[in-house]
């Protein structure tokens, strides 16, 4: 829920041919996810910090150990960026690869060119659109006590009205995945009504600042 502090600086940093995530606003080169990030991340909001190859880009281990010693030192989310993300007629939606706590370089490069090739699944060709090159966003991983997916209008019956919140303990990969089912919130201006609860993951007060946030 937190906000952090925008920093209005004259340059953005690069790393070699990889862009810091504050400069990945170009989604023709770093994909949606990771330029929508970026974006979010400028406004002030608190958006784990991270890196990007982008599309088309051959990273090199050094270049990868040097935007990881900036970092810090711990795992990282190895998640794909694809320029063929959100759009009008297609989202694919999950369709792309991730790979959670990733260690050191090596295991980096290794799990970006799983993302490239996610690219080229036979699941993507068959949406019917032209595959296009991917990037690769890389961000620090978040111990997460509770995760989930909020949606600003209600997406079962377009009511702007409502947000819909879906929860569950630690991360969110198996609620994203269908692996689990969610807690399940629909906030109504500042009422929080509980549609379903089977990981007790969060309360009406949480679910109300997700929402606000959500809006």
């Amino acid at each position: 829920m937190r906000h952090r502090h925008a920093v209005a600086e004259t340059s953005v940093p690069t790393m070699s041919s990889l862009l810091a995530l504050d400069a990945a606003t170009d989604a023709g080169t770093c994909g949606h996810k990771a330029a929508t990030l970026a974006l979010l991340r400028n406004l002030g909001f608190d958006v784990p910090d991270g890196f990007v190859i982008p599309a088309g880009v051959q990273a090199s281990r050094d270049d990868i150990a040097a935007a990881l010693a900036r970092l810090g030192d711990g795992p990282v989310a190895v998640r794909s960026s694809g320029l063929a993300e959100d759009l009008p007629d297609a989202s694919f939606a999950g369709q792309y690869d991730t790979l959670l706590n990733v260690l050191g370089a090596e295991a980096v490069l290794d799990a970006a060119a799983a993302c490239v090739k996610s690219a080229h699944d036979g699941r993507i060709e068959s949406y019917g659109h032209v595959v296009r090159p991917m990037a690769v966003l890389v961000q620090q991983m978040v111990e997460a006590e509770v995760a989930g997916v909020a949606f600003s209008a209600n997406p079962l019956t377009g009511n702007r009205d409502e947000v819909r919140v879906s929860a569950t303990r630690g991360l969110g990969d198996k609620l994203v995945s269908g692996a689990i089912d969610a807690d399940e919130w629909l906030v109504t201006h500042e009422h929080a009504t509980v549609i379903a609860q089977p990981q007790k993951a969060i309360g009406p007060e949480l679910a109300r600042r997700v929402a606000a946030l959500a809006r």
